[in-house]
């Protein structure tokens, strides 16, 4: 009789261990399952990123060839000059930052075209109006119709001359008006580089409308 209780106790003893090993197997795919597909999400998380960027770089180019075009028609030749160390009086904290890393207050991205001429409308009034969302250069002149905010074919100091540039226009600060009618103007991101320049005598027939804030 104890031999049979015995027997009886290894062959469960067996049995459980069987049922552990199945049980690891079990688990072990299961990791390996998971651990396949989160690869496989990483993978196209990541192609995704990659296409983004592709797509980005596509855009910047064509942005900084639209912007050579137009200053070419306008006749305005050579390239924009680094100018005040200052850089107008630009907000250092979003200089520092990588472009497009941070959202200024007025909604839009840092070292871009907008951010700056916001940033000097503000400078200018202590008021520039929020046009986070509608932000892309190409839309200031609607934002300033739908706003109340004038706008002309004429220069004016301290106005902000529109550039009919695609993807994304480009905007620029006018800070002077030349004997000649020629204007000055300062800027960031002309070469779509994040950086601030200005650019001296030029046509500014160059930008299609200047906003008069």
């Amino acid at each position: 009789k104890q031999l049979e209780q015995d027997k009886l106790a290894v062959e469960q003893t067996l049995k459980d261990q069987k049922n552990q090993r199945a049980a690891l197997v079990a688990k072990e795919k299961e990791r390996n399952r998971l651990l396949s597909k989160t690869r496989g999400e990483e993978a196209a998380y990541n192609k995704l990123i990659a296409q983004g960027k592709s797509e980005q770089q596509r855009l910047a180019a064509e942005q900084r060839a639209a912007i050579a075009a137009r200053l070419a028609a306008a006749g305005v030749s050579g390239q924009a000059v680094a100018g005040d160390p200052n850089m107008g009086g630009y907000p250092r904290n979003l200089y520092n930052a990588p472009l497009d890393a941070l959202i200024d207050p007025w909604g839009m991205y840092n070292r871009e075209c907008v951010s700056y001429t916001a940033w000097k409308v503000y400078q200018k009034n202590g008021y520039m109006p929020y046009w986070g969302g509608v932000g892309h250069a190409y839309q200031w002149p609607g934002n300033a119709d739908a706003s109340g905010i004038s706008r002309g074919t004429t220069p004016r100091v301290g106005s902000v001359g529109v550039m009919a540039a695609a993807p994304w226009g480009h905007v620029v600060w006018v800070e002077s008006i030349n004997s000649d009618g020629t204007i000055n103007v300062s800027q960031f991101n002309e070469a779509v580089t994040g950086h601030y320049s200005e650019r001296y005598n030029v046509n500014p027939a160059t930008y299609y409308t200047y906003i008069y804030f």
